[in-house]
């Protein structure tokens, strides 16, 4: 007997729910991920970009108190609310109390990138505990039918979320590209601040939590311990296809990490401008919204990870065209106020749009296909655990290697027998000398070309075995859900 289709129309509202609950959960991953690309404006380094980069290891770290959210709840409240509503009670509470502070850290000379890192970390913190309660709530919300489109659910939601933070942010905070596009009369004010806009967000989270107390939620009928869920998951980590398929996980996307985390910030460095990339963005979310949606179908019939690690030898390669890019830029960095470049970025981020879309959805389908609704939440934290990590840890390592390996000197002495320009601090205390930074050999190509090669061989050796592992997971799951 085939299974049913996903019939959206059926399960209408919880559809919605979640992909608010998505949608709310990818603003402070755009907040985030804004501040980066204002620091590198402000002459940021690679070295303080992987400092910055760490604000994100929550989500990578969240295996650790997954098992917890997932056994430690009161079932009168419900199960996933216990988690949801104080969560996100804290979150509206953050930003609010950010919203109040932050102008004076991004308007200082050399902003305290130390303490920004500890905010957003912290608010990465409860947006990635967030995210283990909807995941676990979504295997259950949803009827059996419907379990398959979280995926693509999440996929949308959390990136219709992401660009209203991270795309409107920087376009709005801009006040340039605020008189090109939204302003009849120019102003030297933008149109939003940094500060309102977290304060804004902070009252939508308040909101949201206390509307959530009033959905109703299926009664857990199963006692779980949260010792069992550590217990359980140190059993899985111990099988040997568990440990092979962590081994893939973490290292599939190594070939192209490295040149896609540091590109942006590259061409920052040369005199592009970030509102550039925000302005090309908001172009680009509605291809986001609508891509998970065709993409879902093309992976469930071509299998979830035949298609990623296709995906990912394509990414590999077009980092060698980005380098050989940031090159000719590099010497000719009037190219940037052309029409051909702007056109050019459009392409470029169409196609990593696609390819970036691809991989999250199918990796997605991929974890639910084969992990426990029993423990879902913690199976799902588990995958996604290490699949964020295969991002994260080689994009904190890449960053800072681009700078150990280079060498920046200032032209003259800021202090006696001191000429170093490897920080934003280091460098504005050259500026302030008058002096000048000189990259005298730029780690950037080095580090890049190193990860592609990597990526290459790694396409060639462990593809087939990936994939093999995969399609066995798959089936096993399928052939114990059947005898359920």
């Amino acid at each position: 007997m085939k299974p049913s289709k996903p019939n959206i129309w059926e399960d209408f509202p919880n559809v919605f729910l979640l992909f608010l609950l998505y949608t709310l959960q990818g603003v402070p991953l755009g907040l985030t991920a804004s501040i980066p690309y204002l620091m590198a404006a402000k002459g940021a380094t690679f070295k303080d970009q992987s400092l910055l980069s760490l604000t994100s290891w929550p989500f990578s770290l969240k295996l650790f108190w997954a098992p917890i959210v997932d056994a430690w709840f009161s079932d009168i409240f419900g199960r996933r609310k216990c988690w949801l509503v104080p969560i996100q009670t804290l979150i509206g509470l953050q930003l609010l109390y950010m919203g109040s502070i932050i102008d004076s850290y991004l308007d200082a000379e050399v902003p305290d990138l130390l303490t920004l890192t500890i905010l957003f970390t912290v608010l990465y913190f409860f947006t990635a505990t967030q995210d283990i309660a909807v995941d676990g709530w979504s295997l259950t919300m949803l009827s059996k039918e419907n379990v398959s489109l979280g995926p693509t659910v999440n996929s949308i939601g959390q990136v219709l979320g992401y660009h209203c933070a991270f795309t409107l942010l920087l376009a709005l905070n801009d006040p340039e590209t605020c008189n090109s596009y939204f302003r009849s009369a120019p102003s030297d004010e933008p149109l939003v601040t940094f500060a309102s806009f977290l304060q804004f967000w902070g009252i939508v989270f308040l909101i949201s939590a206390f509307a959530i107390i009033f959905k109703k939620e299926k009664p857990c009928t199963e006692k779980i311990n949260y010792l069992s869920g550590y217990k359980e998951l140190w059993l899985l980590i111990q099988q040997t296809d568990m440990q092979k398929l962590a081994f893939y996980i973490l290292t599939s996307q190594i070939g192209f990490v490295a040149i896609e985390s540091t590109i942006g910030f590259k061409l920052i460095e040369f005199g592009a401008r970030k509102e550039t990339f925000a302005l090309v963005g908001a172009w680009m979310t509605p291809l986001s919204l609508v891509l998970p949606v065709f993409i879902r179908g093309y992976c469930k019939q071509n299998g979830p990870i035949e298609v990623c690690t296709s995906v990912a030898f394509y990414r590999t390669l077009m980092g060698l065209v980005c380098m050989l890019g940031v090159y000719y830029i590099s010497t000719n960095s009037d190219f940037l106020e052309t029409n051909t470049f702007f056109f050019l970025l459009v392409i470029l981020l169409i196609i990593m749009n696609v390819f970036t879309t691809t991989v999250f959805v199918g990796r997605m389908i991929f974890y639910i296909s084969i992990c426990d609704p029993r423990f879902g939440g913690t199976h799902m934290t588990l995958l996604n655990t290490l699949g964020n990590l295969s991002w994260k840890l080689w994009q904190t390592v890449s960053m800072y290697l681009v700078d150990f390996l280079s060498d920046k000197q200032c032209t003259v002495e800021w202090e006696p027998e001191n000429k170093d320009c490897s920080t934003m601090q280091t460098n504005h205390l050259c500026n302030n000398s008058n002096g000048e930074c000189i990259t005298n050999f730029d780690g950037f190509y080095v580090v890049c070309g190193t990860f592609t090669i990597i990526g290459i061989v790694w396409y060639f050796i462990f593809r087939n075995k990936f994939v093999g592992l995969s399609r066995e997971l798959i089936r096993r799951n399928s052939e114990s859900t059947k005898t359920d």
